[in-house]
């Protein structure tokens, strides 16, 4: 996250760029979305690339084939009970 040298905190002490700070902006920005004090909407989110659809490339197939064994290789079979 960039932030300007001049970002306060609501007590006016100074933001770094620190894991507790950050906890810290997450959690105010979760309750003031909660109180409607913001909107969600006016926020970007710059922490993924945009989506993009995957390309895909045309495979050449083959038309089906069924292989039917010769007559002669089949193996008889008996129906004795």
């Amino acid at each position: 996250m960039a932030v300007t040298e001049d970002a306060k905190k609501h007590d006016a002490t100074p933001y770094e760029n620190l894991e507790t700070h950050w906890d810290y902006l997450s959690e105010t920005s979760k309750k003031a979305r909660a109180l409607r004090l913001v909107d969600p909407a006016d926020f970007d989110d710059h922490r993924n690339p945009d989506p993009h659809l995957a390309q895909w490339i045309e495979a050449e197939y083959s038309k089906p084939t069924i292989l039917i064994p010769e007559a002669s290789s089949a193996s008889p079979r008996s129906s004795a009970t």
